[in-house]
């Protein structure tokens, strides 16, 4: 499996299963960037990939080489959602598809809305992997979309405070204070089970 990063309890790798739908959440400079960075680097060690990219025009992980695709204006991010929705039908378990929508709280209402909220419920039938970014407080809604990702209870969420499992992914965190996490150090959340993870810096 690919590596997430270091336990706090022994300092090994911490592995994931690469399939159906991930959350990442933070608050503001707590190292989401460079997770998302992570995560898809990590993935692709572990196996063929192809890469998408749905976000902002002001994302510099969209300028980063290596996508199939690259969406960053609501009517790009739509028209690639449908198009991958489509294709994951036909498409066989190699190589993997990873689709990473960053800031997914900026297409709530918009008109790429109902094209992700699709393309999430694909992935969650499929092999495939989409990973969904936004600030921990974004993921406070209720929202079909982002409802759709936090169902899978499955993700990492940086710089936590207490509450927050509960809250995002229905997953009880110990007793922790913001403070005692620096940048990159968070919960990672798979099958109700809680991990405190480290992860590593991205050159470049």
């Amino acid at each position: 499996m690919p590596v997430l990063g270091l336990s706090d309890v022994d300092l090994g790798p911490v592995g994931f299963d690469p399939v159906g739908a991930f959350l990442l959440g933070g608050p503001p400079a707590s190292g989401r960037s460079n997770a998302l960075r992570w995560l898809v680097q990590s993935v692709g060690r572990a196996g063929a990939t192809k890469t998408y990219y749905l976000g902002n025009p002001r994302s510099e992980l969209a300028n980063a080489p290596g996508w199939a695709a690259v969406a960053r204006t609501l009517d790009e991010v739509g028209e690639l959602a449908r198009t991958l929705t489509a294709d994951l039908g036909k498409a066989k378990d190699e190589p993997r598809i990873v689709v990473v929508v960053e800031g997914i709280g900026d297409f709530l209402s918009t008109a790429a809305d109902s094209a992700l909220v699709e393309l999430i419920k694909a992935i969650k039938r499929s092999n495939h992997l989409l990973i969904a970014e936004a600030e921990t407080a974004a993921w406070n809604s209720s929202w079909p979309l982002l409802a759709e990702v936090k169902a899978a209870r499955t993700g990492l969420l940086l710089q936590p405070e207490t509450m927050e499992g509960e809250l995002v992914l229905r997953t009880a965190f110990p007793r922790v204070a913001r403070a005692d996490f620096p940048v990159g150090r968070g919960f990672f959340v798979a099958r109700g089970k809680v991990v405190r993870v480290q992860l590593p810096v991205v050159e470049g």
